[in-house]
């Protein structure tokens, strides 16, 4: 009786791996996906600015002149 009641607790233990397994597994996936993407430091660059060759239409230049008072 004893071997029946370790034989059900190891199928429970499994079957609730397996129930992680298919809940979690899709989220370790994508993590090991975007790990294992090629990144460089210009590509970063062009996450965060945009190519300076094409501004934007709605991009205004203006230069900017700090006066400052010497007391």
């Amino acid at each position: 009786m004893d071997y029946l009641i370790d034989l059900i607790r190891w199928i429970g233990v499994i079957a609730s791996m397996v129930c992680l397994l298919i809940l979690f597994g899709p989220i370790f996936a994508w993590f090991y996906q975007i790990d294992r993407e090629a990144r460089s430091a210009d590509y970063v660059i062009e996450l965060f600015t945009y190519p300076l060759e094409e501004p934007p239409t709605d991009y205004i230049d203006v230069a900017f002149t700090v006066i400052t008072e010497d007391q």
